[in-house]
């Protein structure tokens, strides 16, 4: 009886102490003292880069969130299961180089101490990730701030290229400047002469296609009357008033000295206007595989000056303006215009020369003879 007695005692006493136990503080869930994972995890509140928050090989990313580690190596920032490069890093705040992927969109996390933040999902812009394989292999150089030139030989769309670029930011630094010589000159001769930087080669100039042309708002050559069989070659203007630079259509010579711009020079074919492209004559003049000189406007106010080599049979075979417009997209143009092309296709920079293959008369792949021509556009 005894041992019963004692067994009951120690059961109840084992009994209460259980559900003393049970009875103890409940975790607040909203408490972030009781509940630490939410607390300390990271949070992705926004991102964005500089092509309308889409991603761009290559490019920065800036995601702005909470409980970020304070070190770079502290994040792991995954595009899908695809790491990441973080190059800069607060709490608060993350920059990362987009990682390449062969995808239209991926999904964006951010890991710190083994805790995965929210998701978000980002998408890539096609068109200019295009743009950074093809130029993936190109000499780069910056001439001078706010002006950098691309050199690229390759193969696209089935055939050997040969293209130059320069990118310009117009600024008190760089000053955009069209030149007409009083009798045609060679672009290098010109340039030399207003002290560019870096031009190109503008207007036609046959006897049914040379373009209205204004220098600082005093007009300078009144283009050749329209013509139907050539009006496409003057459909379009570049214009910049006080360093500001645009592209529009117009239908002629005339309609181009209507303009109130300062500066203009009419030539063409027009290729794109706001992001969209103008349908080509069916001609041997678009259809045809030529060398280039195109000019374009960026959206955000970058001048592209554009040689693209051809007639050199297995190194450079030229762009019809179709294939030019895709190029043009791919190098972020907003606005396009065909310039004279053919042996007058002449990039000059300063203190380089003449840097692209002019196949003028005379010329080799090895050997420049450059063509006169009527006008040229420059950075100075």
């Amino acid at each position: 009886m005894k041992s019963l007695k004692i067994y009951l005692y120690v059961s109840l006493l084992c009994a209460a102490l259980f559900a003393s136990c049970e009875k103890g503080p409940i975790p607040d869930p909203q408490d972030p003292d009781n509940n630490p994972s939410e607390s300390t995890a990271p949070v992705i509140n926004s991102y964005s880069t500089k092509f309308d928050n889409k991603a761009v090989y290559d490019e920065k990313l800036v995601i702005v969130g909470e409980n970020f580690a304070e070190t770079k190596s502290g994040n792991i920032v995954m595009f899908d299961s695809t790491k990441a490069s973080v190059l800069t890093a607060s709490p608060t705040e993350l920059t990362v180089k987009i990682p390449r992927l062969n995808k239209a969109h991926a999904v964006l996390s951010v890991e710190v101490g083994g805790q995965v933040s929210n998701k978000r999902a980002i998408y890539y812009d096609a068109v200019r990730c295009d743009s950074v394989l093809l130029f993936q292999t190109a000499k780069v150089e910056r001439i001078r701030e706010g002006v950098e030139w691309k050199q690229l030989e390759t193969t696209w769309r089935g055939a050997p290229r040969s293209i130059n670029v320069v990118c310009i930011t117009p600024s008190t630094q760089n000053k955009l400047g069209l030149a007409l010589p009083s009798a045609l000159a060679t672009t290098s001769a010109t340039s030399k002469a207003e002290d560019a930087l870096v031009a190109i080669n503008a207007s036609y100039f046959s006897s049914t296609s040379t373009g209205f042309v204004r220098i600082n708002g005093v007009d300078k050559c009144a283009g050749n009357t329209y013509s139907d069989s050539d009006y496409y070659k003057n459909n379009g203007v570049f214009v910049f008033s006080d360093n500001l630079p645009n592209i529009t259509e117009v239908k002629n010579n005339a309609a181009a000295a209507n303009l109130p711009d300062q500066n203009i020079q009419c030539c063409g074919p027009l290729l794109t206007i706001d992001s969209n492209d103008i349908k080509q004559e069916n001609v041997s003049h678009c259809t045809t595989a030529h060398p280039r000189t195109v000019i374009g406007v960026t959206d955000d106010g970058r001048v592209l000056f554009v040689v693209v080599d051809g007639r050199f049979e297995g190194k450079a075979e030229g762009m019809s303006t179709t294939m030019l417009q895709e190029l043009m997209r791919l190098l972020g143009a907003k606005h396009a215009l065909n310039l004279d092309g053919g042996g007058s296709s002449t990039m000059y920079i300063k203190d380089k020369g003449v840097v692209n293959h002019v196949c003028n008369s005379g010329s080799s792949w090895d050997k420049v003879v450059e063509r006169k021509v009527a006008s040229i556009i420059y950075v100075k």
